[in-house]
């Protein structure tokens, strides 16, 4: 038997498009960038940050920093109310020691959370009274797409990824054989 076709509509696609690993962004971003054109539907697009910014519950907001990875012993940070910092992970620690900035009365850090996976965990010292935040606490990624479709956004017809930092793929000839 021949099964039924069935016909999805797609009206817009979110694209988290960075900052994160080179090859995931590249590879995600052109086939979403592809689905778009072939479907004549619009991208819109969030960072990183406000990824996992809008999957923290409102409560822990002011009080929960968030990392991602940027490359071999560094990570970025951003303090609630602060922009992303580069920091090597022996840092971390006296990085989230110091009070962020805010308008918020008590702003004590509690909590950190991102894309750092449990046994490199271990390797990002943090001070005392900061942990990782529970996982199974965080809102669902369809809070994110809910959250995004309910604003007001800027449709694009192409996204190009965003870095931290270039990325090292290629090398000079002239330094391969100095």
């Amino acid at each position: 038997t021949l099964a039924k076709k069935s016909s999805l509509t797609l009206e817009k696609i979110l694209i988290i498009q960075g900052p994160g690993p080179f090859t995931g962004l590249r590879v995600g971003i052109n086939i979403a960038n592809t689905l778009a054109f072939v479907k004549k539907v619009p991208l819109i697009t969030c960072d990183t940050f406000t990824y996992f910014s809008e999957k923290i519950p409102a409560k822990f907001q002011n009080s929960t920093a968030i990392t991602i990875k940027a490359g071999g012993d560094y990570v970025a940070i951003a303090k609630p109310n602060n922009k992303p910092k580069i920091l090597a992970i022996a840092e971390v620690k006296n990085y989230l020691a110091t009070p962020a900035k805010s308008s918020a009365p008590k702003n004590l850090l509690k909590y950190i959370v991102g894309d750092i996976l449990a046994p490199d965990r271990k390797k990002i010292p943090l001070p005392t009274g900061i942990k990782w935040f529970p996982e199974k606490s965080l809102l669902p990624f369809s809070h994110l797409v809910t959250a995004h479709a309910s604003k007001k956004m800027t449709h694009h017809k192409i996204v190009k990824p965003k870095y931290l930092r270039p990325p090292k793929i290629t090398q000079s000839k002239k330094a391969l054989f100095t």
